[in-house]
């Protein structure tokens, strides 16, 4: 992430925390700093992670507070998959595109929206003007799949 893209993200928490009239706090900070570092979707522990490589001591439950404060503040998205890990991505880099969810394995591949545009008609027909979008499948991916059918073939002899 470049620098200036960053001290507009910086300012726009700032300006947020002061109209909500909370506290500019260094671990609220150093969260954004660390989550500014990742250039697709993140979660908790990869924070922390990075977090403690910094030696920079923070609790889980801080993290978490601070996401849901940059949640609020259009700074972070929640990415709405299905496993016990929540995603994050910062609503800055997100763009148009589709994510393939595997329900067995939790693996995620992101696929190009132009392949399924979105129609353009019913957003005129509920007034609204979309800024991004994601979409999520869930399914199976090859490789379960694969593992699935040896599976079966085992079972039935």
């Amino acid at each position: 992430m470049k620098e200036n893209e960053y001290i507009a993200i910086l300012r726009q928490f700032d300006t947020y925390l002061e109209r909500k009239h909370l506290k500019r706090t260094e671990e609220r900070h150093k969260v954004l700093e660390v989550i500014c570092t990742f250039k697709g979707p993140f979660d908790v522990n990869m924070i922390l992670d990075l977090l403690q490589k910094k030696q920079f001591t923070v609790s889980r439950a801080t993290i978490y507070n601070t996401l849901e404060i940059l949640i609020d503040a259009d700074v972070v998205t929640r990415h709405p998959l299905n496993g016990s890990t929540q995603q994050f991505g910062l609503c800055c880099l997100s763009t148009n595109r589709t994510h393939l969810v595997c329900t067995q394995c939790g693996s995620i591949r992101k696929i190009s929206s132009k392949e399924q545009p979105i129609d353009p008609s019913v957003m005129r027909k509920n007034r609204f003007t979309p800024a991004y979008h994601c979409i999520y499948i869930y399914g199976q991916c090859a490789k379960c799949r694969q593992r699935q059918k040896s599976k079966d073939k085992k079972s039935d002899k």
